[in-house]
């Protein structure tokens, strides 16, 4: 077992979390010891995951996701292919997390989505890093997960996105299909676009970054994620000002807010905005208890 240190970027800030690299090559399963409040996100690489709860079995394959409490899973075997097993799991601990509420219940059971599906099929809003946090922080199939520490929310979508990276980027393939991996120069495009989401790239300097023409760029995003570079990046870039404006923004503008990532018109941002959202900017800081 190999423990790592992963930097996550918070809007200029720093947060760190412990990610565990497990590595074995035969079957082999761990029980749990102790009770915790930490939350366990759990990706297999390669390989299959099957977690034990009081209520039932789960498994999870290589493109899927299983997020539950820690010490609510009384079992988690790793089932090895071809001899080999690879995992990512990240453990949120509770100095991150103050408390974890879910509606009617007051429990947060599990949950576990396809990532493939995020990736594959995602609409014209489609920003990974959003998507995955709608996920996560919004009421969702049944886990209804909230943080109630901002730290630890962004802490959480920010781990995600760079695991989203790191599994994206491996030459596993997703499932069964090997047409559902995504290209590497994808791939390697959205890193790019996520690390310079104030530059406002243009799809020449990615397409150069990634090697590739222009045309295969775009047809490349259009067939793996459905829309072209440059809404990816608008896309990306309006869900972080969303993000900074239900945080209150430090009392900075608006407008202000919006020339950061890019949006030097100020109708044209007000429009994409209010398509995207249905509401415009104001009405998120508002609703959000921002100044």
């Amino acid at each position: 077992m190999n423990l790592t240190h992963l930097e996550a970027s918070k809007f200029g800030e720093s947060v760190s979390l412990s990610v565990i690299h497990l590595e074995c090559d035969s079957s082999w399963e761990v029980k749990c010891q102790s009770l915790g409040s930490d939350i366990i996100m759990t990706l297999p690489l390669q390989g299959r995951i099957a977690y034990t709860f009081a209520d039932g079995v789960e498994e999870t394959r290589p493109g899927q996701v299983m997020i539950y409490p820690y010490g609510d899973m009384l079992r988690l075997r790793c089932i090895a292919e071809d001899g080999v097993y690879r995992t990512i799991s990240l453990r949120i601990s509770r100095n991150k997390v103050q408390r974890v509420i879910t509606r009617r219940t007051g429990r947060f059971n599990q949950a576990k989505f396809d990532i493939r599906r995020l990736v594959r099929d995602g609409s014209h809003s489609l920003s990974v890093v959003g998507r995955l946090m709608a996920m996560i922080t919004e009421p969702v199939f049944a886990a209804n997960l909230r943080t109630v520490s901002e730290d630890a929310r962004y802490a959480m979508i920010n781990t995600v996105a760079q695991v989203m990276v790191d599994v994206i980027h491996s030459e596993e393939r997703y499932g069964d299909d090997k047409a559902d991996a995504i290209p590497l120069y994808v791939t390697k495009a959205l890193t790019f676009i996520q690390k310079n989401l104030k530059t406002r790239t243009s799809v020449h300097e990615v397409a150069s970054h990634c090697a590739v023409s222009v045309r295969k760029l775009e047809r490349g995003f259009r067939d793996n994620l459905g829309v072209s570079p440059t809404e990816y990046s608008k896309n990306v870039r309006l869900e972080h000002i969303r993000m900074i404006l239900k945080r209150g923004a430090s009392g900075r503008s608006i407008s202000t807010i919006a020339a950061e990532f890019g949006f030097s018109n100020r109708t044209r941002f007000l429009r994409d905005y209010l398509t995207k959202f249905g509401e415009a900017p104001k009405d998120t800081r508002t609703s959000e208890g921002g100044t």
